[in-house]
């Protein structure tokens, strides 16, 4: 049966599609879902990288942890991809670069079309039409960051660190500025880690940071699993199991 599904990128923090071992389709489903859908900015280090329509920046060892694979899995299921001519790679020591070959006819060659009608429309267009094509571009990334916001919000809640009953203007722009130098996934791995540590008698660390504060002063801290090792209590034997707490903070409770 030919034909085309919506399939939402929200679908991604579903807990559904969180349970591990991924399957080759899902894995392959998850890198349609993460390319980007239109040509954006990224800043790497200190270099500024364009990422084209179509293409991912990431790297083994994050698609590992993402889909419950080894390193070994992934590249010789990137290496498959290659081979069957479905995507396109390169890698350096800091990320990989993936490009989805074919990526409008994954999405839809419907929208393939219709674009490069635009395109030509675009190009008989005025001054004045130029100008307003460019207030409803900034219009719909502006849309897109709230999206972003609003899925980096809702993760933070949901680890049960300090609950905040609403997503503010000042915590968007926490969050403006560390999307600046940190990936969506970063930030996220970055929180998990955090209620990790925070929720397990394992580990010294107590204190509760709001968003805000965490944004401003945490990821960096908890971005790689060497958090772990830092803030194990010292009388606790390494293969001790993990025991969290689950309770719930309010933000009118701190």
């Amino acid at each position: 049966m030919a034909g085309y599904i919506k399939l939402y990128r929200d679908i991604q923090t579903h807990w559904l599609w969180e349970d591990k071992p991924f399957s080759k389709g899902q894995a392959w489903i998850d890198l349609l879902l993460t390319a980007n859908h239109e040509e954006a900015q990224t800043i790497i280090g200190n270099e500024i990288i364009t990422i084209e329509r179509g293409c991912l920046i990431t790297s083994e060892v994050k698609l590992a942890e993402r889909w419950g694979w080894s390193r070994t899995k992934v590249r010789d299921f990137l290496s498959m991809l290659i081979r069957e001519q479905m995507i396109d790679k390169k890698s350096d020591n800091k990320k990989t670069w993936i490009k989805v070959l074919n990526y409008d006819i994954w999405q839809n060659s419907e929208t393939a079309k219709k674009q490069q009608i635009e395109q030509q429309k675009d190009s008989e267009k005025t001054a004045e039409k130029h100008q307003k094509n460019t207030n409803n571009n900034n219009k719909n990334n502006n849309n897109i960051n709230r999206d972003i916001y609003i899925v980096l919000f809702e993760h933070w809640n949901s680890q049960n660190i300090v609950v905040h009953k609403k997503l503010t203007d000042k915590m968007k722009t926490k969050l403006k500025a560390a999307l600046n130098n940190y990936t969506e996934d970063d930030i996220k791995k970055a929180i998990s880690n955090y209620s990790t540590v925070l929720h397990d008698d394992r580990y010294y660390w107590t204190y509760r940071w709001t968003l805000e504060e965490f944004l401003q002063r945490g990821i960096e801290r908890f971005l790689t699993d060497a958090c772990f090792e830092n803030y194990l209590k010292k009388t606790e034997q390494r293969d001790k199991p993990s025991k969290t707490t689950g309770n719930i903070f309010l933000e009118d409770d701190v």
